[in-house]
């Protein structure tokens, strides 16, 4: 089928929008008529906005279901991390997780003590047990300065992370809660610049590497 011109210049307007905004708002923006009705009229093969099952579900939950999806999942960023840290054998790997896994769980308990009197139902009930990774997640964790394809599969997992707090802060209504979260992203958005920054040193060294057989 088909699409009109208008059709496609919106189009191209939402696929431009998914890489600056956070994902729910493009979720809420596709659901205006204007642009519905010209999603309506793309042929669903040729449509290149695709949001993802968890990102629709996000887009559709309540501030307090967000906390709670929030609190999971820094259980188990926590969870993997220090636990990959072990396992790595770069000593500079070993050094950002340690790093990014002590912020998860500093994460962790800013949401549970600044939510605490908003839902204190929500924070009683949490389950304080982290979850055990699956073994060979860890395993492509921790081998992420051998794999350049590991390092990008990590990079691309931690900047959903910033996305997902800038649609909770959108929502929270509390100032101080807002503010906590804002230093939450500030953190997600360096951990992505420090698994960044693995990349780099991979390609200096192979540099050095190819300059000694020349």
């Amino acid at each position: 089928m088909a699409c009109s011109d208008l059709s496609l210049e919106i189009l191209l307007i939402l696929q431009w929008l998914t890489e600056k905004t956070p994902i729910g708002y493009i979720a809420r923006l596709s659901k205006h008529k204007i642009f519905s009705r010209a999603l309506e009229n793309i042929d669903p093969i040729g449509l290149y906005l695709i949001l993802t099952e968890e990102e629709e579900m996000q887009a559709t939950l309540s501030e307090r279901e967000l906390i709670q999806v929030a609190i999971n999942r820094e259980k188990t960023s926590f969870a993997l991390y220090s636990r990959a840290a072990v396992q790595a054998g770069s000593e500079k790997v070993k050094k950002v997780f340690n790093r990014i896994a002590r912020d998860e769980l500093v994460h962790l308990f800013t949401l549970l003590s600044r939510f605490e009197r908003i839902y204190p139902e929500l924070c009683n009930e949490v389950n304080i047990i982290m979850p055990i990774p699956e073994e060979a997640e860890v395993r492509r964790l921790a081998t992420i300065n051998e794999s350049a394809d590991a390092l990008q599969c990590a990079i691309r997992e931690e900047q959903q992370s910033p996305q997902f707090y800038l649609q909770l802060a959108n929502v929270v209504e509390d100032e101080g809660a807002r503010i906590a979260l804002q230093r939450i992203i500030h953190d997600e958005t360096n951990h992505i610049k420090a698994l960044s920054s693995l990349g780099d040193e991979e390609i200096d060294e192979a540099t050095v590497e190819e300059k000694r057989f020349h």
